[in-house]
């Protein structure tokens, strides 16, 4: 990481949030992984064409859930 911030690298695009699955899985045979291994994380790094200027959040509720993928709704203030 102190590498990249000498280059000035940023994660790429920067407005990205996740990988989509298809990127990782043929991220794999580039990066010689076995099979029997998969990828836990990725950063694609490189100079963004424009900086952003405002960055937008979406509401915690709208994306976690509690104990399971498919649990109730998280809300902040511990009531789910």
């Amino acid at each position: 990481m102190v590498a990249t911030a000498e280059h000035l690298l940023t994660p790429s695009p920067p407005d990205v949030k996740a990988v989509p699955i298809v990127l990782v899985v043929a991220a794999a045979p580039l990066l010689g992984l076995p099979d029997d291994h998969a990828l836990a994380a990725t950063m694609f790094l490189g100079w963004p064409q424009h900086r952003p200027t405002r960055l937008t959040r979406r509401a915690v509720a709208e994306f976690t859930t509690v104990d399971r993928f498919d649990g109730g709704t998280f809300e902040p203030d511990g009531q789910a």
